[in-house]
């Protein structure tokens, strides 16, 4: 009788991102961790494309949490207890990636026949608000620097008052009074 030790949970899918908002040409970087798993293979998708994985390799974690710089796709890590497999997705984003909308990308954590889980994760495109003042000069802001807009509208205060709520950035040209 043989026992097969299964991950402790779905694997985790981190991005540096939070939101994960993306524009083509960017780096995209995710790594899929399914802890306690020795055996699994990490297999990732990318709508509905398998990437070909890379095999194995073994990164030591240091008790002091520092580690190796990642130049492979696929590692198992081992911190003292139970090793877990760290998978890191890298590639550059073309506009193609994003032709059907949001980027749908899964990690599956495989062991033979007995294992399947997945997790999944969506990619947006930043877009681009047009912001013009009343001397039609424009200026250009990604959506993900609306946290910013205040100092990116900085030269534009006295022509606009502006409110971001809920992911919108509201602009309302400032009328001067003369007394």
């Amino acid at each position: 009788m043989d026992v097969i030790a299964v991950p402790s949970g779905p694997p985790l899918v981190q991005s540096s991102r939070r939101p994960a908002m993306y524009s083509p040409g960017e780096i995209l970087r995710l790594n899929c961790t399914s802890p306690g798993a020795k055996h699994v293979t990490l297999v990732w998708y990318i709508n509905g494309e398998k990437i070909k994985p890379q095999p194995p390799t073994l990164l030591v974690v240091h008790r002091h949490g520092s580690n190796s710089t990642p130049d492979t796709q696929t590692k198992i890590r081992y911190s003292g207890r139970s090793p877990d497999l760290l998978s890191v997705l890298q590639m550059q984003l073309k506009f193609s990636h994003f032709k059907d909308g949001p980027i749908h990308i899964i990690c599956v954590a495989v062991l033979h026949k007995v294992y399947n889980r997945s997790t999944e994760l969506h990619i947006r495109q930043f877009e681009v608000t047009r912001l013009w003042h009343h001397r039609s000069s424009s200026c250009m802001v990604p959506h993900h620097h609306h946290q910013e807009a205040p100092s990116l509208l900085r030269s534009y205060s006295s022509y606009f008052i502006y409110l971001f709520t809920k992911g919108i950035l509201y602009l309302s040209p400032v009328l001067h009074l003369k007394s």
